[in-house]
């Protein structure tokens, strides 16, 4: 997992990257109720 993990880091995974990145936003932002973010992204 951990290798998996570091692979997603690096930059030439491109769109893969944001669309993790951009999954572990949203997630904070529904347990923190945070409507506005969750609408944003």
């Amino acid at each position: 997992m951990k290798e998996f993990e570091r692979a997603l880091r690096d930059k030439s995974f491109g769109y893969v990257s944001e669309i993790i990145e951009n999954s572990k936003k949203m997630l904070n932002a529904t347990i923190a109720r945070e409507t506005k973010i969750v609408e944003e992204i």
